[in-house]
């Protein structure tokens, strides 16, 4: 089933999938208008509760007819973007469980509301371009590790080649730690400026890492 699986029947309707689309995007917006700190503490946070309500009862149900539908649900459950439906309506329903202002208090859930932003994953299933390159991704996934884990090792190197070059009181570099941020940075971007090495060596050894990156 990969990624993408999905029975293409339950979005055969042109205004079925319109609809969906519609309730993400406004899911999305009202998700990010109710982080503007102006409105998080007057009424209007419970007018993003509301909107939050309907957007997440209509995922409930697709999410069940879905589920309903399936011919099987083993393969139903192999499918990444379905359990990531799932991940997206749960921050919602244990906010509800626990009370909502218990719930913001907790570390924990507000690490389990970064979920919610998993419903922009919902738009995939209605761009045959975009399932597409999932497929390609997920085709394409040990040598995208094998890539992740030459950058993480180019980071380590770098880093704590230039912590122990640049290592001194007056150090911006005041850990291995610190030293891999900045070799993260260089290596994937031209740096943020943060961090920046002062000696004829680091330097020189910097502008290695930009040429090679």
């Amino acid at each position: 089933m990969g990624i993408c699986g999905v029975p293409e029947v339950i979005y055969s309707s042109p205004n079925l999938a319109t609809s969906n689309i519609i309730i993400i995007v406004i899911s999305v917006i009202n998700l990010v208008w109710e982080s503007i700190p102006k409105y998080r503490k007057d009424k209007s946070i419970e007018t993003f509760f509301i909107v939050d309500t309907v957007c997440v009862s209509y995922f409930t149900l697709d999410l069940v007819l879905r589920i309903m539908s399936t011919p099987s649900l083993r393969n139903f459950l192999k499918v990444v973007l379905n359990w990531f439906d799932f991940l997206a309506i749960v921050p919602f329903y244990v906010e509800l469980i626990v009370g909502r202002e218990s719930a913001s208090g907790l570390a924990a859930f507000r690490i389990l509301r970064l979920f919610r932003i998993t419903r922009l994953f919902k738009l995939i299933r209605h761009s045959s371009r975009m399932m597409l390159m999932m497929e390609v991704v997920s085709n394409c996934l040990s040598e995208l590790v094998m890539l992740f884990l030459t950058w993480v090792m180019g980071t380590l190197i770098f880093g704590t080649i230039m912590f122990y070059i640049e290592e001194s009181d007056s150090s911006d570099f005041k850990s291995i730690l610190h030293a891999c941020w900045w070799a993260a940075v260089t290596m994937t971007t031209v740096g943020y400026g943060d961090l920046y090495p002062k000696t004829p060596l680091g330097q020189s050894i910097g502008s290695v890492i930009l040429s090679l990156a």
